[in-house]
Formats: C-alpha cells, structure tokens, sequence
C-alpha cells in the first residue's frame, strides 16, 4: 500500500502501528514518519522506548498529546526535545453540546428524578481508570444520602497487563462485586455509542484514573459543560485548572473523592460556574480545529522537501479512542501548501490512506 499509494509520510499511532510502520516505511522508502505517542505509561515497558531510541533515524517527529507524556517519554528514550512535539488532543465542541432534551429522555428512561445527582464515568473498565475508588467513594455516599445516582459507561479491554495482571484481577472482582451491590442506585451502560447523551444527562463526571496522557473522556465532559473531578496525574493537571475550570483529588484517596463529590452535589452554583469555566477551557485550549491545524504545521514542517506534483488527499487525525476526524482537501492546509502530497496515518486496528 505504501508504494502503491506513493505515501510521502506515515504517521503511526500507539506502540504496535509504530512497530509495523518504521519497518514497512523503510522497506517502501517512504521518506517521513511521524509517530504520536498518548499516554505517559505507568507500566512495565521497556521494549517500547528501545525501539523508539534505536530506529529513531526512521521518525522525524515524536508528537505528544501534552507536556507530561513528552517528558515522560523522552526520559525514557534520552532522545533529545528537539526531537519532541506536543500536540494537545482535540475536542468537537459542538458534538458534545448539552443536549435538555436527551437529557430528559435518558434520565426518564433510567429512572432519574429531577431532584437527584447523576455521576457519570465514561472510560473502558481497566486498572488505570481506577472505577474501583469510585465505587468505593459511591457505596459511603449512598450511606449518607438517598439522592446520589451513579452512571457508567464502558466495557471491559483485554485482560490486564503483565505486572498488573494480579491488580486487574482485583479491580475486576471488585467490580463485579460493587455492581451487584449497587446496581440498585447505579446504570451500567457497557459500551455505547451516544457518550455525548450520557453527559448530558449528568450532573458530575469522575474520572478517577491511576496515569493518564492527555484525559480525553474528561476533555469530553468539560466540553459538554459538566464539573469534572479529576485526579492529580500526569495529563490531567495539564487539562484542568484546580478550582477554576475542575477539582483535582490526590490519586487513589478515595475519602477526598467522597467529600469533594458530597461538596459538589450540594453546591448547584458551583457545578455551573465549574461546568461553564470547563467548556470555555477547552474551546479556548483542546478544540479540534487547534488540533488539525497544528497538525497541517507539522506535516508542512516534515515534508517540505517532498518532491512536488503529487495529489492532494484528505489528511487524517486519530484520537486515542481510534474515532476517526477527517479534514477537507479545501480546508487551510490545501490553500496553503504549494506541494501536494499522500499522507498515511496507521493507528490501532486500522489503516488507512488519506
């Protein structure tokens, strides 16, 4: 495919893309690779900054989606910063605009009272988004208070990894077990499609997460207009202001997740002011137009030795969640560039020519 479509540059996704990409771009000569790297990973890992270090003459770019994940991974690689480039995850503001009607809808259809709380968690079911402190801090409020309900949204991904095996062993058994415990008080979605609906129908998002890269699903609920607490790792103290656009908690403390959720859930003023400061973070900061447009300078800035007269295709974006974001061949980057060019971006389970 990469000699078939004349690929000027590839740009690789999460670890196993790059794996195949560095090596399929140097058997089709293909001149420019770009790779993006998500998340500052707390696992064991070490294969995946080797290879990044000694193949590092086929990347001209190592893209990280905030400040935290390139510090991350360079002081694994000991490449050099130059080397780096952060480029912020970017959110579809209109796609996550309050919806009153869905809201309406869902909270009837779920059995929601006007006059009661809804949290929601909008993550897969794994041993870094840490649902289990949640539903530790769920189960000490439902003790107090009659008036908390609890949504969750996201399936189960793999197994666990390696060192974690046994913790995500635990963290599914607790699980499991908080949700025949709760299921009363809580809705288990599994996974779904309309994750913009979901928060419109809440009235707080947790993400409680052990490492992050960037937070997206927090991004997400700041766009829809909702609080979010979050916790102070890597990614989202980049992404949430403590006390002005979001309330951060110290990692695994799940007593300050039950006070500050108690606090929040008697405090409508400040759930507004929180979810008005939110989404004005991230049109301001974390928009998707940011995001393509400092993607179009990158590849402007990678190729700009490509050799002229190829066809304009449509560029491509990933987001960590594998949606895909398709920009024009009319937007910006064609009025712009002299030189047209083939760009392929291969990430997750697909790839495809843009």
């Amino acid at each position: 495919m990469l000699r078939r479509e004349r690929i000027d540059l590839l740009h690789t996704h999460l670890f196993h893309a790059d794996l195949v990409g560095r090596i399929a771009a140097g058997l089709a000569g293909v001149r420019n690779l770009v790779h993006t790297v998500h998340v500052a990973e707390a696992r064991f890992r070490p294969w995946q900054y080797a290879w990044s270090r000694i193949t590092a003459n086929r990347c001209n770019r190592i893209v990280c989606v905030s400040q935290a994940v390139r510090d991350h991974h360079a002081s694994k690689t000991h490449l050099p910063m130059q080397r780096y480039e952060v480029i912020y995850n970017g959110i579809d503001i209109d796609a996550y605009a309050p919806n009153p009607q869905r809201r309406e809808e869902l909270r009837r259809q779920w059995g929601v009272g006007d006059d009661e709380i809804l949290i929601a968690f909008a993550s897969r079911l794994d041993y870094q988004k840490n649902l289990p402190m949640l539903l530790e801090a769920f189960r000490r409020l439902r003790q107090s208070r009659s008036d908390i309900r609890l949504v969750i949204a996201g399936e189960k991904k793999g197994s666990g990894a390696f060192l974690h095996k046994g913790a995500q062993h635990s963290c599914n058994t607790g699980v499991a077990d908080a949700k025949r415990l709760l299921t009363p008080f809580s809705i288990w979605l599994g996974r779904t499609d309309d994750v913009p609906g979901v928060l419109s129908a809440a009235d707080i998002f947790v993400q409680p997460s052990r490492w992050e890269g960037f937070g997206l699903a927090a991004a997400e609920a700041m766009s829809a207009s909702l609080p979010v607490i979050g916790t102070k790792v890597p990614g989202l103290t980049e992404l949430i202001e403590e006390g002005e656009s979001g309330l951060l908690i110290d990692s695994e403390d799940s007593d300050a997740l039950t006070e500050t959720i108690n606090q929040l859930a008697d405090n409508r003023d400040e759930r507004v002011r929180l979810g008005a400061a939110g989404q004005k973070r991230i049109t301001e900061r974390f928009s998707i137009e940011a995001n393509i447009t400092a993607h179009e300078r990158l590849y402007e800035n990678v190729y700009s030795d490509v050799p002229k007269g190829r066809r304009l295709c449509q560029t491509m974006l990933f987001s960590p969640r594998g949606v895909l974001r398709l920009t024009s061949p009319k937007r910006k980057f064609a009025k712009t560039k002299k030189n047209r060019h083939n760009i392929l971006c291969a990430g997750f389970s697909e790839t495809i020519t843009c």
